[in-house]
């Protein structure tokens, strides 16, 4: 995909963003002819199937020992998440690819001219990305339903992520998904009864929000 359709727009984000949505369509309909339209479910190994007892009773009153319990495998994906993030600050801040990836972000002819070849470093950050939201999709995938739309969902929080926390900003997703993460997961629980559907809104109220404070995100730069 990169090789092909991406390299011969660099620099030009718009037409890459209307380059992948349409390759997207077009890959989502294939894989709905082929896989059908039914929801699909991934069971974690049988392991890691079962609730770890965080030794905290629900009712007040009570002794260590009781009934807050959090999925096995969730500790897993969680773990995996840090390792992940830890990894990618380590390889973009300490190695020679991660420093060519980040020169070439800001003067991609001048890390050129030092004789990179930067057609290579982008095509091996475009697979280490692809790379990435494979891992995220198959650790997700135990615990939300696979199935025809959620690919959009998906898109959206990565849009909101990428607006909140700044592009270029490692610190900037992760604050970026917390914040979501955090409303999406709070608001219905906490809005009243009547407004609970409305929690979607605060999600937009946050993104308005940090336009209007930072256009460019709270860590982006200008």
């Amino acid at each position: 995909m990169h090789m092909l359709f991406l390299r011969w727009n660099q620099g030009q984000e718009l037409r890459q963003a209307l380059i992948t949505i349409a390759l997207a369509f077009i890959l989502g309909d294939q894989m709905l002819a082929y896989f059908g339209g039914a929801q699909h479910y991934i069971r974690p190994p049988a392991r890691l199937a079962g609730n770890a007892d965080l030794g905290i009773y629900c009712s007040s009153g009570g002794i260590f020992g009781g009934c807050l319990t959090f999925p096995w495998y969730r500790f897993v994906a969680i773990g995996a998440a840090v390792a992940v993030a830890l990894a990618l600050v380590f390889v973009l801040k300490k190695t020679r690819f991660g420093m060519i990836i980040r020169a070439g972000v800001d003067d991609e002819a001048m890390v050129a001219a030092c004789g990179i070849n930067v057609h290579a470093a982008n095509t091996s950050a475009f697979f280490l990305g692809s790379l990435l939201a494979g891992l995220g999709g198959a650790l997700a995938g135990a615990f939300l339903v696979i199935a025809p739309g959620e690919d959009a969902d998906f898109l959206l929080k990565a849009l909101v992520v990428v607006i909140v926390g700044g592009m270029g900003s490692l610190g900037g997703a992760a604050v970026g998904a917390l914040a979501l993460g955090l409303i999406e997961t709070w608001a219905p629980q906490y809005l009243p009864g009547g407004w609970s559907n409305y929690s979607i809104l605060l999600t937009f109220l946050l993104l308005v929000f940090v336009l209007a404070v930072r256009p460019f995100g709270l860590f982006g730069r200008a």
